[in-house]
């Protein structure tokens, strides 16, 4: 990753984007938040405050809850507009399962 890649995601030179490496200079609130994006990482980890492993801990919970959501959210869909469906296929799948014999 180069650094002028970094400075045109984020429309600022190149030396700034080399002052925030050497800590000569801070980006502001906004320019944090886009190097949090680009770097797909939160601001709390680039700032310090929250290790690596945690964040990717957040993002797993997050991600794994917007899909069950998700999941949820078509099986509603699908009981509303065919109950006797579902209660159908719930019927073969206990009949064709060895364990409830």
């Amino acid at each position: 990753m180069r650094q002028i890649d970094v400075a045109r995601y984020l429309n600022i030179s190149r030396q700034a984007i080399s002052k925030y490496e050497l800590g000569i200079r801070e980006p502001d609130v906004a320019t944090l938040r886009k190097l949090a994006e680009y770097y797909g990482a939160s601001t709390d980890y680039l700032l310090g405050v929250k290790d690596k492993d945690e964040d990717k801990s957040d993002q797993l919970d997050q991600t794994t809850v917007h899909r069950f959501l998700s999941s949820l959210e078509v099986a509603e869909n699908i009981m509303a507009r065919n109950p006797k469906d579902v209660e159908t296929t719930d019927n073969k799948e206990s009949v064709a399962d060895p364990a409830n014999s």
